[in-house]
Formats: C-alpha cells, sequence, structure tokens
C-alpha cells in the first residue's frame, strides 16, 4: 500500500470509521469472508509482527497507452464512502503502460488468505526473491496476526482470475526487526510460503552497501490504482522512473526530514508516473551489471505522481544482508 500521506496512515477518522463498516457489510455479503478477516487486512497498523531475532509467525507484448483517467462521480454516498476508505488504506502505477508477467516474473500480488478462490482481495505487492521466498513491505503486515491470513498469487499478468497464476499459501511471516511504524524507516518484510511457487522466476536483489546513483532508470510495477481514488487494477502495470539524490526528495517541505537511510526515491520533479494505493511492497528494479537487480520496495509517498512528491522505497542495499540471513543463510554464511 504506497501511502497516500505520510508514512501510510492506516488509522480511520470518525467518518471513513462509520463508511468502513458499510463496506466490510457489503463485501462479508456479497464474497463471503468473515468482516475481522478483512478489518484485520486493512486494520490499524497497531499489530505488526517484528522478527526479534528468532523464528516468528509460526517476449512482452507492446506496451498499449492507458485511455484517459475515468472522470467518474459517486452516485451515491456508499460509493464515495467506499472510495474514500480504499484511498486511505491502499497505495498503484499511475501514468505507466500495462505489462505482461513475462517481463516481470518475479511480481506477486498478495491476497487475503482466509478468502479461498474464486475471491481474490488483494491489498499489496511483493517480489519472489527465491522459489519459497517473497519481500514485501512490512506496512503491509499491519495487524496480520497468523501467516494464513496472507496468500500470495505468482505467474499471472491477471491475477484477480482464478483461472491464472499460481495461489501459495504463506508459512511464515519475519518483519524487519529495525521497522519503524510512526516514520516508516526499514519498512520489509519476508514471506515464507508453505511450499515453492510452480510459476514466477525470482529476481536477484542489490548487494550490500552498493549506491545507486541519482538519475539510474528503474521499473516500479504493480496492480494498484490507475489514478488517486480509482480501485485496484486487474491487470499489471509498470513506469520507467529515475531515482533520485535524497536532497532533491527532501526540498519539499512535506518531506523535510523524512527521507531516511533505510530509504530511495524514485520519479520525475514534475510528477505524472508514480506507485500508488495497492501497489505497496512491490519492487523497483533497476539493471545492475546487465541483470535486472531489486533495489527497493514500495513503500509510501504523499499523493499519487504529483509535482514535486516523489515515490518513497525501501533502500533495499541497506537491509540485504538481513534479507540473506533470513531466506540465504548458506549463501551469506559462504560469503563472509
Amino acid at each position: 500500500m504506497r501511502c497516500l500521506t505520510i508514512a501510510i496512515s492506516f488509522a480511520l477518522t470518525a467518518t471513513s470509521a462509520s463508511a468502513g463498516g458499510l463496506i466490510f457489510d457489503e463485501f462479508v455479503q456479497t464474497k463471503g469472508i468473515s468482516s475481522e478477516v478483512y478489518k484485520n487486512i486493512l486494520g490499524s497498523a497497531d499489530k505488526i509482527i517484528v522478527d526479534s531475532g528468532g523464528p516468528t509467525l509460526t517476449g512482452p507484448a507492446s506496451p498499449t497507452p492507458l485511455p484517459p483517467p475515468k472522470q467518474e462521480v459517486p452516485q451515491d454516498p456508499f460509493v464515495a464512502a467506499k472510495r474514500a476508505l480504499e484511498s486511505a488504506v491502499k497505495p498503484r502505477i499511475i501514468g505507466g503502460t500495462r505489462a505482461h508477467i513475462e517481463d516481470l516474473p518475479w511480481q506477486v500480488m498478495l491476497v487475503i488468505g482466509d478468502a479461498p478462490d474464486p475471491v481474490r482481495q488483494g491489498f499489496c505487492g511483493g517480489s519472489l526473491i527465491r522459489a519459497q521466498w517473497v519481500i514485501t513491505a512490512a506496512h503491509c503486515m499491519a495487524s496480520i496476526s497468523e501467516p494464513g491470513e496472507v496468500d500470495i498469487i505468482s505467474g499471472s499478468t491477471y491475477p484477480k482470475f482464478t483461472t491464472t497464476g499460481d495461489r501459495v499459501k504463506v508459512e511464515k511471516v519475519i518483519v524487519n526487526p529495525k521497522w519503524n511504524p510512526e516514520n516508516y524507516e526499514n519498512d520489509f518484510a519476508i514471506l515464507k510460503l508453505v511450499n515453492p511457487v510452480r510459476l514466477g522466476t525470482p529476481v536477484p536483489i542489490i548487494a550490500s552497501g552498493v549506491d545507486i546513483p541519482p538519475g539510474t532508470r528503474a521499473t516500479v510495477s504493480g496492480r494498484g490504482a490507475l489514478y488517486v481514488g480509482d480501485t485496484m487494477s486487474d491487470i499489471l502495470m509498470r513506469a520507467e522512473v529515475p531515482t533520485v539524490s535524497t536532497d532533491e526528495c527532501s526540498q519539499h517541505a512535506l518531506y523535510k526530514d523524512k527521507i531516511k537511510d533505510s530509504m530511495i526515491c524514485a520519479g520525475f520533479r514534475e510528477g505524472g508516473l508514480d506507485a500508488c494505493q495497492g501497489d505497496s511492497g512491490g519492487p523497483l528494479v533497476a539493471t545492475i551489471n546487465g541483470t535486472s537487480t531489486l533495489i527497493g520496495v514500495v513503500s509510501w509517498g504523499i499523493g499519487c505522481a504529483e509535482r514535486e512528491k516523489y515515490g518513497v522505497y525501501g533502500r533495499l542495499a541497506t537491509a540485504s544482508d538481513w534479507v540473506k540471513s533470513v531466506a540465504f543463510p548458506a549463501q551469506l554464511a559462504t560469503s563472509q
């Protein structure tokens, strides 16, 4: 969930909470999902699970231009309330182009685990780093009390359709021990799957301490909103954005002193291309020495694709040793 406010707020106001009740009830009635499960997935961030060091919870088609943003007017208060709630809790790719999973085979979608097929309610993105391991954003795990509440869908351009992709349950959730929900530092979480995926290809992760120069071309992808206030996209989207220095990213008053060492910014000064609601946890990939390499995880931002308000990502080079210690322990031991 790329944030629409500084460090995405999951707290609902009295007004939106009331609207949320309507949405939960409607969702339960039409999808047959426990309201408590849905509330936990989209709820407040006060039950984050943090790894304390031990085990935790036991050829591409030519992109086609996007159509102009829909100018929809809510038809009734329920529609307005639903969109307001979605905008508050779920950050998608704005201004991008359609993509195919063969171009981005590491992309996965996180879905509510207690709602079996044919229901596929996506809420965040992620990246395969091994056949049985996924990295996503720590804030995506807010209020997840047990692994069974999350499944992943891999290998699909259209993951909402039950005839596509590979749906796999999560066995363990491990959140970075340095994760700070107050300022979104170290916004990383790793998911161990019950079994390896049958579809999809892992992406290499950047080595510890490797610097990414400003202006490096990177690809952000996901299935989030195509414009602010929209619902999640049915298909995979991508956008090419340049990385930005911390100094430049911090120039906007709303970003001042908020860009930490564990973060990297990307986007254009004039805006127009960005991740947005629902893309959180997804990949930021750049080519390093000729190889597509995961350099960031979609984390937060102010608005979506707005001028001088860059997208903010978890800087994976600051956490790659931790990732390897969890998902690649033998490899880390060999390199030391």
